[in-house]
């Protein structure tokens, strides 16, 4: 079946019509086109394609992403610069583990696995991903390249060679963490993902979080000069970022949208001297995306990675920094000028609060039917004010 195993003890038993291979080692492989399974304990029922694994194991497979090209100019070549052009591979690798143990169907293409599981592979521009959770449900497909077997087919004692993972489901302090660092070490940029479910799609890297969590970014890298009359590297918040939400999160880079649900919390902090801090708050914020490098988008199988095109904040919305408090109903933010829009509704106006600290703090000073915050000097500019302003 190209498959090969190493192992220092290997049985065979039959009982109602259902063969099982059992393989015993310090640990036992079993490798097929690509992908290997490890442990102490494999266990195969070859008619009916199920495989397990007692105990502590690992599963390496090879991910389809796309046919190879030849990579454009990215942070990582321009960090790495090279003679000439690279080679963008059509695969990239995933490793899964766990400590409990492991049970899978080929017929019915999923794995379980138990007990500190984690996760791993290393996106195209060196990026490292890392997942871990208490248990994950793995959910599996053929490989584009591999021919349909036909129904009725005998599975291989590999199980899963011809395969490749579709999505990744972590339950119970599912945790994602993914970081970039340059030639010396340094982290580049980095990002951490919290939530008691994380749902995740290698190929696509549709991502959804069913439930409260937390985000935290940071993104150091360095800011290219802009053209004139135009906004520095549009859609980018370089600095320490953080955000929680209560009820959902979803991501779709393919589709270019980003939305949270669920009093969205959200502080951030710039890079360098001087820098500014501020937080914004509301009931659901939607991000519209844009592909990073529109000039050279992604192969196919490849999402493109995003940067925010418009935001949107959506109910009870709270900007708040050391010198600026204002609340509104809805915020629209273009990152292309720099510019959050503050928006009235007929129930409710734009108001302008006290933020200096003492008695008067949170006490209204002015409200408004719309107004604009310059988010690179915080600079708030009103229209139709209602109340005098102390400043």
């Amino acid at each position: 079946d190209d498959a090969n195993a190493d192992a220092e003890q290997l049985t065979i038993d039959s009982a109602a019509g259902v063969r099982t291979v059992r393989l015993f080692g310090k640990p036992a492989h079993v490798v097929q086109n690509g992908s290997i399974l490890t442990g102490d304990t494999l266990q195969f029922a070859r008619e009916t394609g199920q495989v397990s694994v007692l105990g502590p194991g690992s599963f390496d497979a090879i991910q389809e992403v796309g046919e190879p090209t030849t990579q454009p100019t990215t942070l990582a070549t321009t960090l790495t610069p090279a003679s000439g052009p690279a080679t963008r591979p059509a695969t990239r690798p995933v490793h899964i583990a766990w400590q409990t143990g492991m049970n899978a169907d080929a017929g019915a293409n999923f794995i379980d696995c138990l007990g500190k599981v984690s996760a791993s592979s290393i996106d195209l521009d060196g990026t490292v991903n890392t997942a871990t959770a208490g248990r994950a449900h793995v959910t599996l497909a053929m490989r584009p390249t591999t021919r349909e077997s036909g129904e009725g087919a005998t599975p291989q004692i590999g199980a899963f060679g011809d395969r490749q993972i579709q999505t990744i489901v972590l339950n119970e302090n599912a945790r994602v963490v993914s970081v970039l660092n340059d030639p010396k070490g340094a982290l580049v940029k980095g990002s951490q993902l919290n939530g008691d479910t994380i749902e995740y799609d290698p190929s696509t890297r549709r991502l959804l979080v069913p439930g409260k969590g937390w985000l935290g970014m940071e993104d150091h890298t360095p800011a290219p000069p802009a053209a004139e009359g135009q906004a520095q590297d549009v859609g980018r918040m370089r600095g320490e970022t953080g955000i929680t939400w209560t009820r959902r999160l979803s991501y779709d880079p393919a589709g270019l949208l980003a939305r949270m649900d669920g009093d969205v919390r959200v502080s951030h902090r710039d890079e360098g001297a001087g820098a500014r801090s501020f937080t914004l708050n509301a009931e659901q914020m939607v991000a519209e995306l844009l592909p990073e490098d529109t000039a050279a988008p992604a192969r196919p199988g490849e999402a493109p990675r995003a940067r925010i095109k418009r935001l949107q904040a959506i109910d009870n919305v709270v900007i708040r920094s050391d010198k600026l408090w204002v609340e509104a109903p809805r915020l629209e933010y273009d990152p292309a000028t720099s510019i959050a829009t503050l928006i009235s509704t007929p129930q409710k106006r734009v108001r302008i609060l006290d933020s200096t600290p003492g008695a008067r703090n949170g006490l209204e000073l002015s409200n408004t039917d719309r107004a604009t915050l310059d988010t690179r000097t915080l600079r708030l500019t009103a229209r139709n004010l209602n109340g005098g302003m102390r400043r």
